[in-house]
């Protein structure tokens, strides 16, 4: 069994690595105000089907433990996983504020059809929050 904080960090990572904080942060409270919405764990919001593009994959522990060996080979930005784990213990404390409520959001380089119906919209550096 995969520890919850390990599912949440690793897509908030998989989804931000290569944003500033800030971006990193959104994402987390987007996970966050779903966890609320839902009342699902944030592993349940993680792995909903297709609602994160990291687990479209699937969910297994081959894909867990190719993770979790780049974190141990390097291959990964150490400061960004330090900061996703930090920002993942927050969510599940419920830590994070709420800031504008955004429960959905997307890279900027794609524009899906459920983006029309976003409201309260920012961009963060490569992806666009906001709220359905």
């Amino acid at each position: 069994m995969i520890p919850e904080i390990i599912i949440l960090a690793l897509t908030i990572y998989m989804e931000s690595r290569g944003e500033p904080l800030q971006g990193k942060i959104a994402v987390g409270q987007v996970i966050q105000e779903r966890m609320i919405e839902k009342h699902k764990s944030a592993a349940g919001v993680c792995l909903q089907r297709k609602q994160f593009s990291c687990w479209n994959i699937g969910v297994d522990e081959v894909h867990i433990r190719h993770i979790n060996g780049e974190l141990v080979k390097n291959k990964v930005d150490k400061k960004a996983w330090r900061d996703c784990l930090q920002i993942a213990r927050r969510v599940v404390r419920r830590s994070l504020p709420r800031g504008r409520s955004w429960n959905h959001y997307h890279s900027t380089k794609v524009n899906p059809s459920w983006s029309a119906a976003m409201k309260d919209t920012e961009i963060i550096g490569n992806h666009k929050f906001g709220r359905i």
